[in-house]
């Protein structure tokens, strides 16, 4: 293999954590924010409607008219505004607080490392600060981790929006399994502890990024002599080195 695509391979490298980091933190927000985490299916028999919801927020319909015609759409809602809009006050347990917690911290975190992990590569780090960077990495993942609590905290077994299906719709509710089930978004956020992880570990193993300076050019200059008989000798060699561009 020629030593230019062994460098390219090297320089590729460099880049793999901070690719891994970017794809963590844009799925782990996206599963903890966006309201499709887990779902809550209709008992068989009631019909099939879910319910998807997410640690800050449950999906609901929107509508808006258009020249006398209503159009409806999917969105998203916080379960604040079941108290700000119907005077609902909601419960939540410890683990919920904890999933809240550390959906927020961790991209704070993520978004911090992110930086040093895409530049990197652009310059030289040392051994120990790369590897720091690793160990970092992997506590994103862990912090990451910890929002997975969500299928075990009151977001999956006692949901804001099913408490006030209890109170205002209680037929209704009862069409709905006491517990949760995953969705896409839960399954973004497993992707997203592993790449953390991946980035962590990758960061940890790899050497770290070295920039090697130009070689300076350099200048030659030959004089040749033609003896009598006709053959062209060399006579002087002059190398002149330059500063590296």
């Amino acid at each position: 293999m020629s030593d230019d695509r062994m460098s390219n391979r090297r320089c590729a490298m460099f880049y793999l954590p901070g690719f891994f980091a970017t794809v963590a933190i844009i799925f782990g927000t996206a599963a903890n924010f966006f309201c499709e985490t887990v779902k809550f299916t209709q008992v068989s028999g009631n019909g099939d409607a879910s319910l998807y919801v997410s640690p800050w927020n449950f999906r609901t319909k929107g509508s808006f008219e258009v020249n006398g015609d209503v159009w409806v759409y999917n969105t998203c809602q916080y379960y604040s505004s079941l108290e700000d809009n119907y005077g609902f006050d909601f419960s939540v347990d410890a683990k919920t607080r904890t999933v809240w917690a550390f959906s927020i911290m961790t991209p704070i975190l993520g978004g911090l490392l992110l930086l040093p992990a895409c530049l990197g590569p652009c310059r030289t780090v040392s051994p120990s600060a790369w590897k720091c960077l690793g160990y970092l990495l992997i506590i994103a993942g862990a912090f990451q981790g910890l929002t997975l609590m969500v299928q075990s905290s009151s977001i999956c077994n006692n949901n804001p929006i099913m408490q006030y299906f209890d109170v205002v719709a209680g037929d209704f509710a009862d069409t709905f399994p006491d517990t949760c089930e995953w969705a896409t978004g839960y399954a973004l956020n497993i992707t997203s502890v592993i790449c953390w992880i991946l980035a962590g570990v990758l960061a940890i193993t790899l050497p770290s990024p070295e920039i090697f300076p130009a070689e300076p050019p350099q200048e030659q200059t030959v004089t040749y002599t033609q003896t009598a008989d006709g053959k062209v000798a060399e006579t002087n060699l002059t190398v002149v080195k330059g500063t590296a561009v």
